[in-house]
Parts: structure tokens; C-alpha cells; sequence
């Protein structure tokens, strides 16, 4: 490494260190701009693809810079040249592969997945391995649904809201049930060609097949995302405890969750969303609101709040990406504890309303907690499974 480059990274070791002069950051911003257009090769043995590392960084560059002069922002679009020139300091600074991290991984790799459970009736399935196909059965015994490896589909035959056949009418409507643990993710294909991605720690009701009624009616607790297949003359109905979707054929996400709030998010399609009854203010009838794709409908205070956001901060778990949209870190440790099958006990309430935005996928939670360890500044052990957070 040059001496220019040596100086160059004593500075950006000053900043992580909350030791950034002015005049140190012009010096910074200076060199790095005198790089933009050099090409240098990237040591993927050492540090794997270049793109994937780069963006790891990059969210570590940005949470830091959340928490230092808003002067400073100009730095992270440089963050992915400094990181092919020093990469090797760079990393001994953003992950940890000391022994003590390693100990780390081990202690918590040892926290067991649980089971995806699906009741039909009195019978219950647990389904652990999610590499096998199986086939379903119903109470009477016939072949309801096929599952292959995560995802479970049920017959298509069993559709039939149109039958004026008076014994199909009158036909008991079997609700079947996933629930789907902290750390795991499932999908299902109804009986009308709905396809529904669920996420972890997320409940799901829905009759093995629909027959003689007008409506599609499905309960939801937790998070799913639908795509509801069309079909005008039967309303496709989402229920919670606290508000209702009703569609005829979209793709939305659906979060149920108090905490934050409940929210949907419309991809595209049609869909209408109500506050349930029962939870009118002051028993003020609540119209049905109508949401446009771009759109997310919030529950707040007994109504439902419109705005416009970006569809794939909403939807992008379904790909195993875990991603915080200006979340305070109260809230992103429920999405950590959900997503990685953890409990985590924050002793450092100064950094409840710490604001973060970043995106992460294939990091393991370790990984993940170093991150924020060095962007905010905490201490953290692991006590019988749990992660304790503690100040510095």
C-alpha cells in the first residue's frame, strides 16, 4: 500500500473511530474523488464476490454515517473504490474473525429450528425436513395437497363456489391451519390457484377447499404475501383481529404485527382495506379505503393511514432478504428475533430510538450483530441462547 493510500486509510479509521476533523474529511473526500476512475483488481480468494461485499459494507458505511454529521454523507458513494484499495484493513475493522466471534457463531448455531406445523381437523404434520415431497391427507382419508419441499398445494378440483348442487352447498367448509416458526418460511397454493408466501413466525387459516359461498375468506396472524388469483364473482377476503382486505385478484403484502403497526402493501391490482367494527373510534363507522400499487395502508390510532412508498423494502423477505426502512432499533430487534429464531435482551435503552435503514440477506447473526456493534457502539454476549445488548 502506497503511502498516499496508507494516509488515506488512517483517515477513515479516524472516522469509524468518531476521531474526524474537517479538514480531515476534505482530505478524504479529496483522495477518494481522485479515484474514481482507476480500475483495481478485487482479491475474491480473500473476500468472495466483490459486489456482495461492497454491499455489506455499504450498510455498515451508511448505519455509521446515521449516526455522524449529516456532512459527511458524501463518502459512502466512494465506499466501494476505498474498499478495493484497502480492503484487507478494511476488513479486520467491519467483521470480526477473532476466536471470541467464532465462539459466538458456535454458541448460537446450536438454537434448533422448529417444526412448520399443518392442522387438518384433529390431525397435525410436522414438517422438519423441507428437501421431501409428500402427499396430504384429509380427514376422509382422499389426497388433498401435494407438498414439495416448502411449498404445499392443494387440488385444484376442490374448487367449486359456482355448484348448485344442494349437498356441495351444504358441504362442512374443513379450515386447515400452517403456523410457520421464528427463523423458517413457507409457501402455499390454495385450492383456487392463490399463491401465499409466509413468513416466519406467522399463522395462516384457510379451508382446503371453497365451496357454496360468495367469498374467499382466509385469517391471517403475522405476515404473508398474496397473490390472489382472479375471479370477479367471488371476493377474495384477508381477516385480522384489527382490519380486513377484501380483493378480487392482486398481489399485496399483509402484516398483521401491533408493533410497529399493522400495514398492507399493494403491488398491483385493486384492494380495499377497512377497520373491522368492533375497533371504530368512538363507534364511528370506518369507510373502506381503496389502495392504489406503490401504496401502504397503516392502521394508526383507529384508522387507516395512505401513503406512498417503495414496494420492495415491503416485499423483498420473500427472497431472504431482511430489510429496515428507518426502523428504530426497538423494532428491528423483533425482526431479528424473528427472522434468526433468537431472543434479544436490550440492557442499552439509549439506543431504542436509534433510526436505521439497511438491507442484508445471506449474514449470519453474528454478522449482523457486529454490524450494528461498531455502527452504534454496544457490547453484547450471548447468555443460554439469549443475545444480551450492553453498553460499551
Amino acid at each position: 500500500m502506497s503511502k498516499k493510500e496508507n494516509q488515506a486509510k488512517e483517515l477513515f479509521d479516524g472516522y469509524l473511530k468518531g476521531k474526524f476533523s474537517s479538514k480531515e474529511t476534505k482530505q478524504l473526500h479529496d483522495y477518494l474523488d481522485s479515484l474514481q476512475e482507476k480500475d483495481y483488481e478485487w482479491p475474491e480468494d480473500k473476500f468472495g464476490n466483490r459486489d456482495e461485499f461492497v454491499n455489506r459494507m455499504l450498510v455498515e458505511f451508511k448505519m455509521k454515517l446515521r449516526t455522524r454529521s449529516k456532512k459527511a454523507m458524501k463518502i459512502v458513494k466512494y465506499a466501494a473504490i476505498f474498499i478495493g484499495l484497502i480492503g484487507i484493513s478494511l476488513m479486520t475493522l467491519i467483521i470480526d474473525n477473532s476466536e471470541d466471534s467464532r465462539i459466538l457463531e458456535n454458541q448460537i448455531s446450536i438454537i434448533e429450528e422448529e417444526p412448520i406445523v399443518l392442522k387438518i381437523g384433529d390431525k397435525s404434520w410436522e414438517i422438519n425436513d423441507l428437501e421431501e415431497t409428500e402427499l396430504i391427507r384429509g380427514n376422509d382419508g382422499k389426497v388433498i395437497a401435494t407438498r414439495s419441499g416448502s411449498h404445499l398445494s392443494y387440488n385444484t378440483g376442490y374448487y367449486d363456489t359456482k355448484s348448485n348442487n344442494a349437498d356441495k352447498k351444504n358441504d362442512y367448509i374443513e379450515y386447515n391451519e400452517i403456523i410457520v416458526p421464528k427463523g423458517r418460511r413457507f409457501e402455499v397454493t390454495l385450492s383456487d390457484g392463490t399463491y401465499i408466501h409466509l413468513n416466519s413466525d406467522t399463522s395462516f387459516c384457510f379451508p382446503e377447499k371453497f365451496a357454496g359461498e360468495s367469498e374467499r375468506k382466509v385469517f391471517l396472524a403475522g405476515e404473508a404475501f398474496f397473490e390472489v388469483s382472479s375471479d370477479r364473482e367471488n371476493l377474495f377476503i384477508v381477516h385480522n383481529d384489527l382490519i380486513g382486505v377484501k380483493v378480487l385478484g392482486t398481489k399485496f403484502n399483509f402484516n398483521t404485527r401491533i408493533s410497529p403497526s399493522p400495514f398492507i402493501v399493494l403491488v398491483e391490482g385493486n384492494l380495499g382495506i377497512q377497520v373491522h367494527e368492533e375497533n371504530w373510534s368512538n363507534n364511528v363507522k370506518t369507510e373502506m379505503m381503496l389502495l392504489a400499487p406503490g401504496q401502504i395502508g397503516e392502521y394508526k390510532d383507529d384508522k387507516i393511514i395512505i401513503s406512498n412508498v417503495t414496494v420492495g423494502d415491503y416485499t423483498s423477505w420473500k427472497e431472504g432478504e431482511l430489510v429496515f426502512v428507518d426502523l428504530p432499533f426497538k423494532d428491528i430487534i423483533k425482526k431479528i428475533e424473528r427472522r434468526y429464531n433468537v431472543v434479544i435482551e436490550n440492557q442499552y435503552e439509549a439506543i431504542n430510538d436509534f433510526r436505521f435503514k439497511g438491507k442484508f440477506k445471506d449474514e449470519t447473526i453474528i454478522d449482523l450483530m457486529n454490524v450494528f456493534q461498531k455502527s452504534v457502539g454496544f457490547q453484547y454476549r450471548i447468555v443460554d441462547k439469549t443475545i444480551v445488548i450492553l453498553p460499551e
